[in-house]
């Protein structure tokens, strides 16, 4: 009974253990925005942010620096790194900014939001269209 006792108690130990080292976020970092940027479904005004992530395959928790957290809940697919460093790529449509990527080469992938079509790859190879801006993150 006793030996029974103890490898239950080692069992949930392990267990515990494991959820807390998955508890941490994979990923944090910090970014500005000058303008609103739609995230997803989720709307950012102008300001400074930081973000974490649980995983890539999780929604991303961005917090303001007043405190205000917002949930993205776009759930994006992965690719291969884009050049450059750590980044948010925005597009502007109509007036509206909306984050299309996050460049992770720490981690060798982008995690794409919103793929631009081929028309505005075309657009902006042309030059036709303004040029995506790249909003940096630094890791925390």
């Amino acid at each position: 009974m006793r030996t029974k006792l103890i490898v239950a108690l080692l069992v949930i130990c392990t267990l515990a253990i494991a959820a807390s080292a998955s508890a941490s976020p994979i990923f944090r970092g910090k970014f500005s925005l000058p303008y609103e940027v739609h995230w997803g479904r989720t709307v950012l005004p102008a300001g400074d942010y930081s973000i974490t992530m649980e995983g890539f395959n999780s929604p991303a928790m961005v917090r303001s620096a007043s405190g205000k957290n917002y949930f993205v809940s776009a759930f994006p697919i992965a690719g291969d790194k884009l050049k450059g460093g750590c980044f948010l790529y925005i597009t502007a449509n109509e007036g509206q900014h909306a984050v299309r990527y996050l460049n992770m080469p720490s981690y060798g992938m982008v995690l794409i939001y919103k793929p631009l079509t081929k028309t505005e790859t075309e657009e902006i190879a042309r030059g036709s269209q303004p040029q995506p801006t790249q909003v940096a993150l630094a890791r925390k």
